[in-house]
């Protein structure tokens, strides 16, 4: 990164660093957004291949905005159906954006999958 860049950490300090082990790819498409109504822009990703952080990559995460001056993020979280199943795309390199599209005031979850779908997951239907 040039120098205005700054790198977003874990509570603990550690980087935020979304590679794999052994040289898994790292890439990962990103969406910023209010996911937790609390006025902070949160971050949801898709993992592609065996992205690092302890994450799935067929599935959704969200990590929480904690401090967003010093670029303070939480560990990732699993987005997950009100049944509890983890949100699974079935594919890699998942794209996830958020917006308000049912204009209900929070954001909701659009998806986009390696076939060219595009999926919709209204706020109340996913959690956390």
């Amino acid at each position: 990164m040039g120098p205005a860049g700054r790198r977003f950490r874990f509570p603990d300090g550690s980087p935020v660093k979304l590679d794999g082990e052994a040289g898994l790819c790292g890439r990962a498409n990103l969406a910023g957004g209010d996911w937790f109504g609390r006025g902070r822009i949160d971050i949801c990703f898709g993992p592609y291949h065996g992205a690092g952080a302890g994450t799935d990559p067929e599935v959704i995460y969200v990590m929480e905005s904690l401090d967003p001056a010093n670029l303070v993020v939480g560990r990732p979280q699993v987005v997950r159906l009100r049944d509890g199943t983890p949100l699974r795309h079935g594919g890699s390199y998942p794209a996830p954006e958020l917006a308000d599209w049912d204009d209900d005031g929070r954001a909701d979850l659009l998806l986009g999958g390696e076939d060219g779908s595009i999926w919709f997951y209204p706020r109340d239907s996913v959690t956390p």
